[in-house]
């Protein structure tokens, strides 16, 4: 005849205070409806750090989803159906993240478990635990569990252990911040000395001793028989409220946070668990005065011996920012040890709903060893799948980081996104997912251009030339264009073009003086100038003349960058410009120098991305500030009337933008861009940009 068996659950937990920090409960839910009584029960402890109202919102998200999830399964067997209730966990995590809620990342610990009859299936993240007791084995049956490497939503919860459990057997769940008080070796002494009940209150003794800071969760299953717990003369407390009175029954549940208040509503049976066992088998009537009393005395040395241990242990890793790394002393006790039976089958990750969740399931109970090599599977595509969902998990993580302002932190998850992608297009798989793969990297490059501030724009063309012009001048309705060949005017409205010859070498620098007069300097060296109805070249000498890079104007000046690292100024005068007067009133050189620009200040362009700015020939205390890297600044573009400084990189073919005070504020990227050679702007702040043979209009 099948023995039935029976199992009794003891907890401590902390109380929910309002403003303490974390939060951590142990969870029991039990069934009601008459279909789902068969499917077992769960059992979990949950623990997270930080702020305990968000923490509790999570961990109401955890087991609300766990719970629902389990008993709506059409899955006939325990495992599947708890692997498609942590699918579901999962999937409501990332929706969690993806609404702004991340506090808890990296900070929840938690071991869930479902008990079917014999059969157990459980699982862990973080620094949870659950540990097997059979005889004087402590076995943690949820070693190697938690996922490896950085944590996302989506892999909260990812691998699970299955086997049986018998008569005799007990389960501990605990979370974290338990061992800092109480090591696996203690726990394990008591509860083989001991019977549960008395086990636990030492437990709870010490804990509400030492007046633990962290929220915790610990439970004990007890699994036994109707007839061992007729036999069992001692009642037992089957719940323990840290920093509350000690007689909580009711009470506990009334003033406990909404999430135990609805947990303990839909468990009712859950929570009384140790007296209905009683009454239903041989309503043994139970004195614990006597008997727990007698107990309790007993282990009251112990437990003081345990304590003064502990302090010991406690003031050397005081230091210690996370519990479970106390140092302990280590024990030759092995899960494969003790269970010769343990035989490992790996399962392929499994496409639950919109995202994957992989289970890898051990079996941890048998009679007989096994042991067989284990045979690679063979390559399929579900693998890549998941390499795919993987990667689309980690682009939200990426912008769930991006909008909490973690720039950095979603940089990284974008490089794993891609890494992941670059295992599919590495495979025999890459033409049947090339969809997705081209979908997933332009969201990738998406994401990466909203860090970088990218935008993408289509400027509108304003000209469709038949020459190609090195130099572009707005005056007075017109463009000029400005090249070896000649001058181009070109009239805005009506886009009739004068052209005028010009024999002449490379063009350096072009800009128009508060006359009207358009300048434009070459390597010949000459400076040229045109102005009224016709274009007319006219030879402006500067004097002594010096090698240049380019030149900029400002009312009836020219200013001009010598390769000697120099800024020289040239006044107008009847017949030309004077001779070159130093700018620098110190004794400054830009050797680096490549392009200016100026709004009243003179604004260097150096081949390294950086710029200087100077006012009547002092530098000033300038520096752009958050800046992309430049691959091959080439130009530099602002006026009085613009409120941003404007530059051109030629590699990246990008137009980087900043405030006058040296702010990024944004890189704006085109097909239209690639050849940039210069910029100019009219009154009202539009921006045009000359590539070859066409103009181009920046969108505001």
């Amino acid at each position: 005849m099948k023995r039935k068996l029976i199992l009794r659950t003891i907890k401590i937990q902390s109380a929910h205070k309002k403003n303490a920090p974390g939060f951590a409960y142990a969870y029991e839910y039990h069934p009601d409806k008459e279909a789902n009584k068969d499917k077992g029960s769960i059992f979990g402890v949950i623990e997270i750090l930080g702020n305990a109202e968000s923490s509790k919102v999570i961990a109401e998200i955890v087991l609300d989803s766990v719970k629902e999830a389990y008993y709506e399964s059409n899955k006939q067997e325990a495992l599947p159906r708890f692997e498609y209730a942590l699918g579901r966990v999962n999937e409501a995590l990332v929706e969690a993240a993806e609404d702004g809620k991340i506090a808890w990342l990296g900070k929840l610990s938690a071991v869930i478990a479902v008990l079917r009859e014999k059969e157990l299936h459980v699982t862990q993240t973080g620094g949870a635990q659950a540990h097997l007791l059979r005889k004087k084995n402590f076995i943690q049956i949820t070693e190697g569990l938690s996922p490896k490497g950085a944590l996302h939503p989506l892999k909260t919860f990812v691998n699970i252990a299955s086997g049986s459990v018998d008569r005799g057997d007990k389960l501990v769940f605990f979370t974290p911040s338990l061992n800092y008080n109480i090591s696996k070796e203690e726990l394990k002494n008591e509860l083989i000395q001991h019977t549960p009940s008395v086990a636990v209150n030492t437990f709870y003794n010490i804990l509400e001793d030492v007046k633990s800071q962290n929220r915790l969760s610990f439970m004990v299953l007890e699994i036994t028989d109707p007839e061992a717990l007729a036999n069992d003369t001692l009642d037992f407390q089957d719940e323990f409220w840290l920093d509350e009175p000690k007689n909580v029954t009711e009470s506990v549940v009334t003033s406990a946070s909404p999430l135990i208040d609805k947990v303990a509503h839909k468990s009712k049976d859950a929570l009384k668990m140790g007296k209905n066992i009683k009454e239903r088998f041989g309503h043994v009537k139970i004195k614990i005065a006597k008997v727990a009393g007698k107990a309790t005395e007993k282990a009251k040395a112990k437990r003081e011996h345990m304590a003064r241990n502990r302090t010991t242990n406690r003031n050397s890793n005081q230091a210690s920012v996370f519990p479970m790394s106390v140092k302990m002393r280590k024990k030759n006790i092995s899960f494969k040890r003790f269970l010769p039976g343990l035989k490992y089958i790996k399962k392929d990750y499994l496409k639950i709903g919109i995202y994957g969740v992989g289970i890898a399931a051990f079996l941890f109970i048998g009679s007989n060893f096994l042991s067989k090599e284990k045979k690679q599977p063979e390559e399929n595509n579900e693998i890549y799948q998941v390499y795919l969902s993987d990667a689309a998990a980690k682009e939200n993580d990426a912008l769930t980081k991006i909008i909490a302002g973690d720039k950095n932190g979603g940089k990284a998850d974008l490089d794993k996104a891609r890494e992941a992608i670059e295992k599919v297009e590495n495979s025999k798989f890459k033409d049947q997912f090339s969809e997705e793969i081209k979908t997933l990297r332009q969201k990738l490059q998406d994401i990466l251009d909203q860090i970088d501030g990218i935008v993408k724009v289509n400027p509108e063309e304003m000209l469709a030339l038949d020459k190609q012009f090195d130099k572009i001048v707005y005056g007075s309705k017109n463009f000029y264009l400005i090249s070896e060949a000649g001058v181009g005017k070109v009239a805005i409205q009506s886009k009739d073009v004068v052209f005028t010859d010009n024999s002449s070498t490379d063009t350096l620098g072009a800009d128009i003086l508060e006359d009207g007069t358009i300048v434009f300097m070459t390597a010949e060296p000459m400076v040229y100038g045109f102005s009224g109805k016709e274009i007319k070249r006219q030879s402006l000498p500067v004097g002594e003349w010096y090698k240049a890079k380019d030149m900029i104007a400002y009312y009836s000046n020219i200013y001009v960058l010598g390769d000697d690292g120099q800024i020289y100024k040239h006044q107008r005068i009847v017949d030309g410009f004077t001779k070159p007067t130093p700018y620098f009133q110190e004794n400054l050189s830009l050797r680096d120098g490549i392009s200016l620009t100026i709004d009243s200040s003179i604004y260097v362009l150096l081949n390294d991305g950086q710029v200087s700015k100077f006012s009547t020939g002092k530098k000033q205390d300038f520096s752009l500030k958050g800046s992309p890297k430049m691959e091959k600044p080439k130009l530099i573009y602002t006026s009085e009337s613009l409120s941003n400084i404007y530059i051109f990189d030629e590699v990246s073919s990008k137009i980087l933008v900043f405030d006058k005070s040296g702010n990024f504020v944004k890189q704006m990227t085109s097909e239209s861009f690639k050849g940039i050679t210069s910029l100019t702007s009219d009154a009202s702040g539009n921006i045009y940009v000359l590539v070859g043979k066409k103009v181009f209009k920046l969108p505001s």
